[in-house]
């Protein structure tokens, strides 16, 4: 894929993935909002931010919402890598903040998705610009 294609391709990735977050950060303040909603968008967040490096990178990446397999790709030195963010808490909202029976965040949890979320879109930002992709 030409370079200026694989560029636009992360810009869109990185483009959902700071809608996401908006969304979360939203959600988890306001009225209406189950703590589950938050989760899910919080990790959708995460995950398209990171699909966003690696389509940056010109890296496969398997269809997963694990977000450390997904980390385990980026190159290293990634900021991602080394940020030390509790990605494993933040997969299971995944699957746990969507089906019944999963299991229900409380406000906290939800409050803790956001800002890990937040970190790790804005460690990718960094990885991003870095790269030359604003």
């Amino acid at each position: 894929m030409p370079e200026a294609e694989v560029a636009q391709l992360a810009r869109e990735w990185f483009a959902q993935a700071r809608d996401d977050l908006m969304a979360a950060e939203k959600m988890v303040n306001a009225e209406g909002f189950k703590p589950r909603h938050v989760c899910w968008q919080a990790q959708q967040a995460a995950e398209k931010a990171i699909k966003a490096l690696l389509v940056c990178e010109q890296i496969r990446f398997p269809f997963t919402h694990d977000l450390e397999a997904l980390t385990a790709l980026t190159p290293p030195g990634s900021r991602v890598r080394d940020a030390g963010l509790d990605l494993e808490t933040l997969t299971q909202w995944a699957i746990e903040a969507r089906y019944l029976g999963g299991r229900h965040p409380t406000q906290g949890e939800a409050r803790a998705a956001v800002d890990t979320a937040a970190s790790t879109v804005s460690s990718i930002e960094s990885d991003l610009r870095e790269r030359g992709i604003e």
